[in-house]
Parts: C-alpha cells; structure tokens; sequence
C-alpha cells in the first residue's frame, strides 16, 4: 500500500479508491481463521443461497419490470416490489434520519424527497439511486456532471453500469432539456464518480456550473423548494464499488452473500436559515453533519491516475 501513499488524503488518512475488503463469514468456526472444512461448508452454503435468491429474484425483477414499465418507479405498488426485491437479495434493513428531526416524527409525506427537492448525494454503489428510488414520494431524475461542465440524466439502469464503472460519464447518460425536470425530484451525484464510502470527494462541478444550472431552472419556472444533501453508507462495506466491477461479479457477489445488508441514510440540511442554499463548499460540508463522512482532496482525476497505476503495477483487485 506504500507505493499508493499518494492515493491517501493527507489530512485524514482516508484513500477513498482502495476496495473494501470482504470480511469472512466463516460463523461455523470459533475461532477468527476459518479451517478447510469451514470454508468447504462456506463455499456450499453460498450456491445454495444463490440458488435460492435465484428463484425467488426471478418472478420479483419480471413483476418490478412490468409495473415500473407501465406505472413508473415512484408508484406505490413499484415501490412495494421494489422493497421486496431489495430484501431478496439481502438488504433487510435501511435506516432513513433525518438532521434535526427525531425518528418517530419523521413523516414520509414531508420528510422522504418530495418534487421541488435538489438533492446532492454522495455516491458509492450501484445501488445507490434504486434504494433512493424506493423512498421517493413523487417522480425523479439524476443529474451526474461531466468533465465538459454540464450534467447529464441518467436512468436507474445507467446509474447501476456507472456505479461499476471508473467513472467515465462519456459512455452513460444522455442530454436532456429544463423543462424535463418540471415537477421531479432532483439527485445530483455531484462526485461524478464512485469511492469506497467512507469520504466525500470533491464535487467535479464548479460554483459557475451549478449556479448557472440553478438560474437556468428559475428562468423555466421550474420551482426548487430546498437544496439539502442525502448521505448514504452501505453495509457491509464490502458491496461499495470505488473501482471497476463486471455486473456479473456484482450480482454474483450479491446473490452469495451469506450476511444481511443494510443502508443508512440521512438526509442534512445544509443551512436552516436558508432553503436554497447554492454555495458549493457549505453543501458539501453538510454532508459531515452526522460525523460519519470525511471531506478528502482526492477526486476523479486522482482516480484515473490510481487506475493507470494499478495497471502498470499489473495489480487486481
């Protein structure tokens, strides 16, 4: 790890890029270092959970198909699927607080994203945008920014093959239109880029950039009520994707998974005072508010470069 000191944020130590690794579930053992025979019984246990995902994934994707197809992501029924799905494979859980707000007076209609909300969301799954999907109260669209300055919308389906990706946006997304985002939920994932989930990356996405997009949304009359921050952590850490993963690796690693799964999201408001808060810093800031993300200087071109030289080392991870 010495040679990839660069690649480590000098301020807290985070290396937002390394893979977290998977940790054993060898629960058969009493001790911490699994034997032969409890990896035997660890390899068989996790084809016999694939199996059983498998079958029950199955009729759950072909049922969220239909009904997301014919009634949208944010229909109650979609939603319902959707959950289950989500349990299916594995996420028994997800934790939704609110900055400020206790857990019992959380109240899906005002709390959960609503139309009219800009939300910034750090990025570090694949399945980060399905799970927020599942949450939304009215219909939604995500906004990743470019390396040329603009944004652009990308599906669920897009989003999944991003979140796997290196964080190339040229091959994802597609240009869109102001007046499409009329009456929808805004996610921006203004890191561009996946990382390990235990930082915020710098946002690749200038003052200039986002305070010319915000004015472009007033001059169509397109309303924004408030601009807050939604901080999503997975666990196991295991399943974030800081580097490149097949979606056949993925699934896989899914679908074997012998432990359960659960995310945490908060949603900080970035200045009581003031709903519509377009300084950049003081957003990003906001996503420290819980105490459970660091800010790092490193971002997607330092990415690129732990990429190449993950390469040239002829290194796997």
């Amino acid at each position: 790890m010495e040679k990839y000191s660069q690649f480590r944020d000098k301020a807290t130590g985070i290396a937002p890029f390394w893979p977290n690794s998977q940790t054993s579930s060898s629960f058969l053992s009493s001790t911490n270092e699994p034997t032969a025979l409890t990896a035997i019984i660890e390899f068989i246990l996790k084809h016999v959970t694939l199996v059983i995902k498998s079958v029950v994934l199955l009729p759950l994707c072909l049922l969220s198909l239909l009904f997301t197809g014919s009634l949208g992501f944010t229909n109650p029924i979609t939603q319902s699927l959707n959950g289950l799905l989500l349990v299916a494979i594995g996420l028994t859980s997800t934790e939704y607080t609110v900055e400020n707000i206790k857990t019992r007076n959380i109240n899906k209609k005002v709390h959960f994203p609503v139309k009219g909300d800009l939300l910034f969301v750090n990025f570090s799954t694949p399945l980060d945008l399905f799970v927020l999907s599942t949450l939304c109260n009215d219909p939604f669209v995500c906004l990743i920014p470019t390396s040329k300055g603009h944004f652009k919308k990308v599906s669920v389906l897009e989003f999944f093959h991003l979140g796997l990706s290196e964080g190339s946006t040229t091959e994802f997304g597609s240009d869109f239109t102001t007046a499409e985002l009329k009456g929808k939920i805004i996610f921006i994932f203004a890191e561009g880029t996946t990382s390990n989930g235990k930082s915020i990356l710098p946002f690749s996405l200038s003052q200039a950039q986002f305070t010319q997009f915000y004015n472009e949304l007033t001059q169509s009359n397109i309303k924004i009520s408030k601009i807050n921050t939604v901080g999503m952590k997975l666990t196991p850490s295991y399943f974030t994707t800081p580097l490149h993963v097949s979606s056949f690796q993925y699934v896989y690693r899914l679908l074997t998974c012998l432990t359960t799964m659960n995310f945490k999201i908060r949603l900080n408001t970035v200045n009581e005072l003031k709903p519509l808060e377009l300084d950049l810093p003081k957003i990003r800031k906001s996503f420290t508010n819980s105490g459970k993300f660091k800010l790092v200087s490193l971002g997607i071109s330092e990415k690129k470069e732990f990429v190449k030289k993950l390469a040239s080392n002829g290194k796997k991870l």
